[in-house]
């Protein structure tokens, strides 16, 4: 693993950027991060839940 991945809404975008340098200096972790209005997110959410693998 390499990243840290991050679903959000779109207002957290700023603060994720802005923390991500020294994420990456105390973890050696990018964030790849996927921004966008709460209800597409959501919806991403709920496909995700649904074809994931369950263990």
């Amino acid at each position: 693993m390499n990243s840290l991945s991050i679903l959000s809404g779109g207002a957290a975008q700023g603060l994720v950027a802005s923390l991500a340098p020294e994420f990456r200096a105390l973890t050696a972790l990018d964030i790849a991060g996927e921004f966008g209005a709460v209800g597409a997110m959501a919806g991403k959410m709920r496909h995700w839940r649904s074809t994931a693998q369950r263990f």
